[in-house]
């Protein structure tokens, strides 16, 4: 969906209708177990199982209705086919100056951040209190109501983003995360999680654009593919490294360590921008 965005909005749209693709996506993530609760609780479970293939049967019907003009090629669909598409986009980051700084820098922060964000986190709530569980879907809620107001507010003060704006946006990110092992209580929680809530959609919607922009547009889709390929290997090696340190690791000390090195690796890529500007290149078609 992110790749198809730009073939049916403009440019100037670009980081309004960004901001209400993650609203839209955030808001659902949100409802949908209160509603599929609902369903459970007062209805047949059949009912919401023939509810969700009408939603998913509405949206074929939807996006089958949008006119777009796309790229195509007469090489056959296979796996070795997709795998051979994103190791050739891959080459082609690493030869250029914007995705150089832009596919590392995530990969470190969102490494950092993964286990202190989806498992660091309820431990800590566990061992402070003990309703862990209660108090964890408390701050996801108040996590969740800040991202909200974040997508709503940043398409309204900013309509472009750069590659200095990720950085910045990483960096107050890692502030937000440095918060979790310097405080380590539940006030202490609930301040870093208002900057995290707002720095995610801010640093997230960066990348996306420079990737919708940058990006030649007959590489989106595998520009996206390998965006999440990218978050995926990272969020599973945050998981297994750091969660096995965290055997014989305080949690709140992996949790301070896991954020100063999430801030210096923001700080690096703010340095290195500084220092030499990446320079902007349009490649052709692979």
């Amino acid at each position: 969906m992110r790749a198809l965005l730009p073939l049916i909005t403009l440019q100037e749209e670009r980081s309004t209708v960004n901001s209400l693709f993650d609203l839209v996506s955030r808001g659902s993530t949100v409802l949908n177990p209160m509603i599929a609760g609902a369903f459970i609780l007062f209805m047949e479970l059949y009912v919401l199982f023939a509810v969700s293939m009408a939603c998913f049967i509405l949206t074929f019907l939807k996006l089958k209705k949008i006119n777009v003009s796309e790229f195509k090629t007469s090489d056959r669909k296979s796996l070795r086919k997709g795998c051979e598409s994103l190791a050739q986009f891959f080459t082609w980051a690493k030869n250029d100056s914007m995705m150089r700084l832009l596919f590392p820098s995530t990969f470190m922060v969102v490494f950092f951040y993964t286990w202190t964000w989806q498992v660091g986190l309820l431990l800590a709530l566990h061992e402070l209190t003990q309703n862990g569980e209660e108090y964890y879907t408390f701050l996801q809620g108040i996590f969740g109501a800040v991202v909200v107001i974040a997508n709503i507010v940043i398409p309204i003060v900013f309509k472009h983003f750069s590659i200095k704006t990720y950085a910045y946006a990483s960096l107050l990110w890692g502030i937000g995360m440095l918060g979790f092992g310097l405080f380590y209580n539940v006030p202490g929680f609930i301040f870093s999680i208002t900057i995290v809530g707002l720095s995610v959609p801010f640093a997230g919607l960066a990348r996306v654009y420079i990737l919708q922009h940058y990006v030649p547009e007959s590489m989106h889709g595998r520009g996206f593919s390998a965006n999440a390929v990218l978050l995926y290997a990272s969020n599973t090696l945050s998981l297994l490294l750091i969660g096995y340190l965290a055997s014989y690791v305080e949690i709140a000390s992996l949790m301070l360590i896991s954020a100063v090195l999430m801030l210096l690796s923001s700080f690096c890529l703010i340095v290195i921008i500084t220092i030499k500007r990446p320079k902007v290149r349009r490649s052709d078609a692979i």
